[in-house]
């Protein structure tokens, strides 16, 4: 292993030495910063953390006395489960089986990067875990949801575009591109791809389409994987989750099973538990999941938090059509839980003029249960930093506003 020491001084004689280690299996840079180490990961290594997983640091789950073995849908671990998978979606695979192997003590399956032909890039994350490796009782699927800062996936969500199915309903076009279900250049690849069965010819040519391999769409390969697991743990369920973009492809992939007639695979579905998840399709489509997952008791559950506005996307008016169906569970800004019901509408009044100061407000409430909780948490310390970030932008302004002041009187 080489070694490099390199010493870089600042003003008043402050610095800090840098220490790069390369060896065959990693890369990784320490800075020693006032006799502190930091070190800066290697990117799709298990240290290397997203922006998601800083901002929210926890990854043990809720304890339970026993592991999970009898399923329930109301089962607290259940659902703590889903929402730390959906959490757990944004980092990379050696992440993922990190936590889910020595936090976790579960069985990891695999980790997919799912083919859009539409983007042209392996674009859509999901990872696949079961409660043991023997006769497992619970097989998880977890979809990544929207990164903050890829355009691509805000692009999806915001798209208004859909692919109509005589008889089931109009679905997201751009959700169905990103389970590798067609691309919107083509057409007749949605219907390749969505027919009950899928055929190499056809008289109609659809078959004749260049099409990448199904084995490399996020879609075809958990199916597959799936129905391998479902046959292997003849007792086991399974649960689909998934927080925004992957709440949106949590549900559709049990509606392209419906439209696939998976009858053998929708009766081993425990639940679909989404956190935030935009609209997929319009009311006809609810109505033609309803007998699926919603008897002879609900399955699809979905998690909306006050003024979230990923949820209202894209917006249901009288144009798009686009409306939410399944059980929606809403918390407002004090986390007081609200059951909606079956087709629970989630109020869009925030889209309207008067609704500003109402947000405005909310918005400052939030700002400040951050700053006392922080201060709460981190001490002393943190409120000095504080006050001297506070003054120092009051008296920023102040001079701005004077120099502002001197050059009208000029």
């Amino acid at each position: 292993m080489m070694m490099l020491d390199v010493t870089f001084s600042g003003e008043g004689g402050n610095g800090f030495s840098m220490v790069k280690e390369l060896s065959s299996t990693s890369c990784e840079w320490r800075m020693k910063v006032g006799g502190r180490e930091v070190i800066i990961p290697k990117r799709g290594t298990k240290t290397f953390i997203s922006t998601i997983g800083q901002l929210d640091e926890r990854v043990e789950l809720y304890k339970v006395t026993e592991r999970i073995v009898n399923l329930e849908l109301d089962d607290r671990a259940i659902m703590d489960l889903c929402m730390m998978a959906s959490k757990l979606a944004y980092e990379n695979a050696q992440v993922v089986k990190n936590v889910v192997v020595h936090h976790w003590k579960m069985h990891f399956v695999d980790f997919y990067n799912g083919w859009d032909d539409y983007q042209k890039e392996n674009s859509t994350q999901v990872f696949m875990i079961c409660d043991k490796p023997k006769d497992a009782t619970l097989i998880l699927i977890s979809f990544r949801g929207t990164e903050p800062f890829n355009a691509n996936n805000w692009n999806t969500d915001i798209d208004y575009s859909w692919y109509e199915i005589p008889k089931v309903g109009k679905l997201h076009m751009g959700f169905l591109e990103a389970l590798g279900l067609g691309n919107r250049e083509d057409i007749k690849t949605f219907r390749y791809h969505l027919q009950t069965e899928i055929v190499k010819k056809s008289d109609d040519g659809i078959g004749k389409i260049n099409i990448r391999s199904l084995d490399m769409t996020a879609y075809h390969m958990v199916r597959e994987k799936l129905r391998s697991l479902l046959e292997e743990h003849k007792n086991a369920k399974f649960i689909v989750t998934g927080h925004s973009l992957g709440g949106a492809l949590a549900i559709l992939f049990p509606i392209v099973l419906v439209i696939h007639e998976e009858k053998k695979l929708m009766e081993r579905l425990l639940a679909v538990y989404t956190f935030g998840q935009p609209m997929v399709g319009n009311q006809q489509l609810g109505k033609f999941m309803e007998a699926h997952l919603d008897h002879p008791v609900p399955k699809y559950f979905r998690v909306v938090y006050c003024n979230d506005l990923v949820p209202r996307l894209p917006y249901d008016d009288k144009t798009f059509l686009y409306k939410h169906f399944g059980v929606c569970l809403y918390y407002n800004s004090c986390y007081i839980e609200q059951l909606m019901g079956l087709f629970g509408v989630i109020n869009n009044g925030f889209f309207m003029e008067n609704a500003r100061l109402v947000l405005h407000l909310q918005g400052w409430m939030y700002l400040i249960l951050v700053l006392v909780t922080i201060s709460m948490i981190e001490g002393v310390t943190w409120k000095l930093l504080l006050n001297r970030k506070v003054v120092y932008l009051m008296k920023n302004r102040m001079e701005k506003r004077q120099s502002s002041t001197r050059y009208l009187m000029i």
